[in-house]
């Protein structure tokens, strides 16, 4: 089970449960864990969801009638972005360049056309 693991220096990754224990230097900064699946149901994934949505969605700023990524290609698309978080890749809590990493996810893992 993968599970979302935040530290209280709001470094965030998503890993294998309790694989995270071997971090001993920040085992005891763990701020919060909880499986991918729950955490992609938090207010602010929704709110991340939304987001994406309104710029590759169907009515989004950029797709069109006949290019654009489905509710639920973004949703595959923010899973496979959140399992791909490491010291090099952070959560910037939803903002801009989240948005810009998850479009790359849906045009070159999925192949999703946008314009």
């Amino acid at each position: 089970m993968m599970n979302y693991v935040e530290f209280s220096d709001n470094t965030a990754f998503v890993a294998e449960s309790q694989s995270y224990s071997i971090l001993a230097k920040h085992f005891w900064d763990l701020k919060n864990h909880m499986p991918l699946e729950e955490f992609m149901n938090k207010p602010v994934m929704i709110q991340f969801l939304q987001y994406v949505d309104s710029f590759y969605g169907q009515n989004g700023l950029y797709a069109d009638k006949e290019n654009f990524a489905t509710v639920s290609q973004q949703k595959e698309a923010i899973k496979r972005y959140m399992m791909s978080l490491n010291d090099a890749t952070t959560w910037g809590d939803g903002d801009s360049l989240d948005r810009e990493r998850v479009r790359y996810i849906l045009e070159n893992e999925l192949n999703v056309q946008l314009s």
